[in-house]
């Protein structure tokens, strides 16, 4: 199937009321950064979290035009399980969803929420794929695929179908990448109504499958690193994505989860809006310039926001140590009354907040006389981090390689 201008505005006119038409907000702060006006696409405050809602949506309503009974089965890490289910559930639909063990909790219960059966099986995408396939042969249901289908890339159009007409000054429009099918509609949407707008691709450097792909000139599968991005670890991107894409993708660029990890905490900070790894990835590249600060008018598709609730905390903080906000500091000083009182003197006298603090004289034994001091601190930037252990190294107190 080729798909056409007019197949996109079908997918448009079958998902109006079923999905949220999602804020283009203006991003104050990276447009500062980037010398010219940002939007954030923001998708994960579509109605299940993700733009996976719009391709499930777009699919299951095409299906039913053919048969209202059918049957669906889908494999998912967990946002395309919701946009599933959500979907099945609205038109009456029977839907079952393999999904991996390790998928995160609040996907998983979403899913079930909306009414499908949620089927925990393997511990990646490609095994949780390889049962719904056994499941469709065995039970004749008919698969949802989360990417390599025209039904579903026209629905992930209607996407940057919104950017053009909320921001019609876009010049640029920034996509998170896994399967390619939001990369897809995104290219699709540019060539049938803005081809002067340029799509820049973001996949995260664990799963570099796209430009894998592009480098070889076809689909390719690479081996999958460990990330936090699991919207975006797909080993092998689709067939109909690659065709799609592969001369109409102006740059690829790949982003680390420390990346990632700052860039949640920026949207959740600044941009008061809560994203999840790869819901990230365009602002995550942003951040480390891998997008240039050229001006260009740019939008950037925050693609999912369904992070779940312990990881967030463990990313807020470790973005903090990332940004120097968060200092630990480890040395020895000599062991004398009054030195600890000057220690935390000085952190007062420099504006940092005391976290934890632990005095040891017992790991300092291979040094008579000697103390080891550990400190977490709160500091306000890298620049003030930096104050801070001048103070301290002034004082006597340097970092302490052998801890």
């Amino acid at each position: 199937m080729t798909l056409t201008q007019a197949d996109l505005e079908r997918a448009r006119d079958r998902l109006r009321g079923a999905v949220r038409e999602t804020p283009c907000a203006t991003s104050f702060a990276l447009g500062r950064r980037h010398g010219g006006e940002v939007r954030l696409k923001l998708e994960n405050v579509q109605v299940t979290g993700s733009f996976k809602a719009r391709g499930a949506g777009n699919l299951l309503r095409r299906l039913v035009e053919i048969d209202p009974d059918v049957r669906v089965v889908a494999a998912s890490a967990g946002n395309h399980a919701q946009g599933v289910a959500l979907h099945a559930g609205s038109l009456g639909l029977s839907a079952k969803i393999v999904m991996p063990v390790n998928a995160p909790v609040v996907k998983v219960s979403a899913t079930r929420a909306a009414g499908a059966e949620a089927v925990l099986f393997g511990t990646s995408y490609d095994e949780a794929y390889e049962e719904a396939k056994r499941i469709e042969e065995e039970e004749g249901a008919t698969f949802i695929h989360p990417f390599d289908d025209p039904y579903v890339i026209a629905g992930q159009a209607t996407v940057a179908m919104e950017i053009l007409a909320q921001f019609p000054e876009v010049r640029r429009i920034v996509v998170p990448v896994g399967g390619a099918g939001l990369l897809a509609g995104t290219v699709l949407a540019v060539k049938s109504y803005a081809p002067h707008v340029e799509v820049v691709a973001v996949e995260s450097l664990a799963a570099p499958s796209l430009s894998a792909s592009l480098e070889a000139g076809a689909p390719t599968q690479v081996p999958l690193g460990s990330t936090m991005a699991d919207g975006i670890r797909v080993r092998k991107i689709g067939a109909l994505p690659f065709e799609i894409v592969r001369d109409a993708v102006a740059s690829c660029v790949t982003v680390d989860d420390e990346a990632l990890s700052l860039a949640m905490l920026h949207l959740l900070e600044v941009e008061k809006t809560v994203a999840e790894a790869a819901g990230a990835a365009g602002v995550a590249a942003m951040l480390v310039d891998a997008i240039p600060a050229d001006g260009v008018p740019t939008a950037i598709i925050v693609s999912g926001g369904n992070v779940d609730v312990n990881l967030l905390g463990r990313v807020i903080d470790h973005g903090l140590y990332t940004s120097k906000r968060t200092l630990r500091l480890h040395g020895r000083l000599p062991d004398v009354p009054g030195n600890l009182a000057e220690v935390l003197n000085t952190v007062a006298r420099v504006g940092a907040n005391v976290l934890e603090i632990h005095h040891d004289r017992l790991s300092g034994a291979d040094l008579p006389g000697r103390i080891l001091i550990s400190l977490v601190l709160e500091t306000r930037d890298a620049e003030h981090a930096e104050s801070v252990e001048a103070a301290l190294s002034a004082l006597g107190f340097h970092e302490d390689a052998r801890r």
